[in-house]
């Protein structure tokens, strides 16, 4: 497999990433990687995975995050409410609360010219169903999805299969569902089953990167290619990073979303 090539290097004179944190109306957690940039350039929001494999992420996020910094990028993550270390408990979570959330935040990002959206696993499907709300309030770039969990039925399917294949469920309750020590709330099933994650119509500044084992494309990102024939679908021979807290081979995940998103933006001296 022809390894991509890697973006110019930023100047050593480049902006580094100060990384803070702050609570968004003191109840969820929206960590930032900012640069000294003049206001007006580039921000980066990424839209997490769900439950542990958001904590399995967290790494490969920080670490694109302070590479984007090199190139003046300010980069932001949030722990939607009952997630991470945010206030609330998972078993109350709300895929409706998060988007009001998410929204009530968007007016800070207007301050940049323009903003790109990363979406991971389930998180793509949440990216995409909230799409249209995020276009209306910000000018949106780049859409950069990493192994997207598009199907939400079978999405629900899997979470139900993990408990019956949990050794840990042994009494979980009739209003939750024992996910990895999760307790995902069974009232969650309808905001999932509703959510309506669609491909832009114009897919020129969207990438998809799929990974697996083999770097062979999947059955389910085979027939949305199939449906979408412009789409850039890229594979990666990689292990699955979401699905392993200790550090993995991620393969050319991080050089090729470096590449995207840095490919339209001029480095800031």
């Amino acid at each position: 497999m022809q390894r991509p090539e890697m973006p110019e290097k930023p100047n050593a004179a480049a902006p580094q990433a100060t990384l803070t944190g702050r609570y968004i109306d003191g109840r969820w957690l929206l960590t930032q990687w900012l640069t000294q940039s003049a206001p007006g350039h580039t921000a980066l929001l990424i839209v997490p995975p769900f439950a542990e494999e958001m904590n399995c992420c967290r790494r490969l996020f920080a670490k694109l995050a302070r590479q984007l910094a090199g190139f003046g990028i300010d980069s932001y993550l949030p722990d939607f409410a009952g997630t991470g270390d945010s206030a609330g408990q998972f078993s109350q979570i709300s895929l409706q609360q998060w988007r009001a959330d998410l929204l009530q935040f968007l007016p800070e990002l207007q301050q940049y010219s323009q903003v790109q959206l990363l979406g991971c696993r389930f998180g793509a499907a949440l990216l995409l169903d909230w799409l249209p709300a995020l276009q209306a309030q910000l000018n949106i770039s780049q859409i950069l999805l990493w192994q997207p969990q598009l199907q939400t039925d079978r999405f629900w399917q899997q979470l139900q299969r993990q408990q019956l294949l949990s050794t840990a469920a042994v009494a979980a309750s009739e209003h939750t569902l024992d996910v990895a020590g999760y307790a995902v709330p069974l009232q969650l099933r309808t905001e999932i089953q509703a959510l309506q994650p669609q491909l832009p119509a114009s897919s020129t500044a969207l990438l998809w990167l799929e990974s697996s084992l083999t770097g062979e494309i999947g059955a389910a990102a085979k027939k949305i290619q199939q449906a979408h024939p412009g789409l850039q679908l890229q594979t990666i021979q990689a292990s699955p990073y979401w699905l392993s807290q200790e550090p993995t081979d991620s393969g050319d995940l991080l050089a090729i979303s470096l590449k995207f998103l840095t490919g339209a933006v001029e480095c800031t001296r």
